[in-house]
């Protein structure tokens, strides 16, 4: 989500008139970094709590089976997570 809003700015910037007194690039970068990190903050742990539950109702409707494709199958990033 906070990847379409940084691309829709970014391109929006490029559009624009030029300004009298603009933005530095350090400034943008800053901004940049600072609200995709809070971006993260806020989605990061709602999206922590949809797998747990996801993998919860898993683990119900197919048991042992689920338990077993868990262990040869990574969930989110090959050899990490």
């Amino acid at each position: 989500m906070w990847c379409v809003i940084e691309i829709y700015w970014d391109v929006a910037r490029k559009s624009a008139a030029p300004a009298s007194s603009s933005e530095s690039r350090a400034s943008w970068w800053r901004h940049l970094l600072l609200t995709g990190a809070a971006q993260l903050l806020i989605f990061f742990p709602a999206y922590l709590r949809k797998i747990r539950l996801e993998e919860a109702n898993l683990m119900k409707a197919f048991g042992a089976e689920y338990r077993d494709d868990r262990r040869e199958t990574w969930a989110l990033l090959p050899g990490l997570f």
